[in-house]
């Protein structure tokens, strides 16, 4: 398994419309072949602070994801309502990649563009 890890901050007053951009892309990328996961959360103390963690079968469907429109999108997406954007992959991650105090502080993000509990 390949675990594509995406942190965002978004920019001040860009929290809802990230949320929403992240939430619409989540579901097409969900939908890509050899996505096993597509999860997103927000950090409830820091609420401009998000990870999104895509998990794939191998690493051919995720090179191909790396070259694809959703996740160009995403992207996209990030450069005009985040303030800083990093990726990292890793091969069988721990579900411990949400180390750390910052995993007692998230929600994961929904569809409706709010945040669950």
């Amino acid at each position: 398994m390949i675990t594509i890890r995406i942190n965002l901050t978004a920019r001040l007053g860009k929290e809802r419309e990230l949320v929403q951009a992240i939430g619409g892309l989540k579901q097409k990328i969900a939908l890509e072949t050899g996505c096993t996961n597509c999860r997103s959360y927000q950090n409830t103390d820091n609420r401009n602070e998000f990870v999104v963690f895509e998990e794939w079968e191998n690493q051919k469907s995720a090179r191909e994801h790396l070259e694809s429109d959703n996740l160009a999108v995403l992207v996209g997406a990030g450069s005009v309502l985040a303030q800083q954007v990093c990726a990292s992959l890793a091969n069988d991650p721990p579900t411990s990649m949400l180390a750390g105090s910052f995993k007692e502080r998230i929600v994961e993000t929904k569809n409706s563009g709010r945040t669950g509990t």
